[in-house]
């Protein structure tokens, strides 16, 4: 945290990302970024909070996404897009 309790720039303050593959997401930012990850007992599954290299408080969550958690308002939607060769989203209009 950077002073006044604000968070430093560039820093990642809490991001809670949703997904149907949440233990492949999981497994992803253990790899590539070097999280660590901690269970979440959510009633027979389990979501994950993600903690950054070498511990400390958690940062994110990655969550599985079910009917529970199901919105048109939840996320926006998304339409393909290339960009230095791989493909990725990039949001469009809300649902009204």
């Amino acid at each position: 945290m950077g002073g006044a309790g604000k968070p430093r720039v560039g820093s990642i303050a809490w991001i809670d990302l949703t997904v149907e593959a949440a233990r492949d997401l999981r497994d992803f930012y253990q790899d590539v970024a070097g999280w660590t990850a901690g269970d979440v007992d959510m009633g027979g599954y389990s979501d994950f909070t993600m903690h950054p290299p070498g511990g400390g408080d958690p940062i994110a969550g990655v969550c599985h996404a079910t009917k529970r958690h199901a919105s048109p308002h939840a996320a926006p939607r998304t339409k393909p897009l290339r960009r230095r060769g791989g493909p990725m989203a990039r949001p469009t209009e809300r649902p009204a």
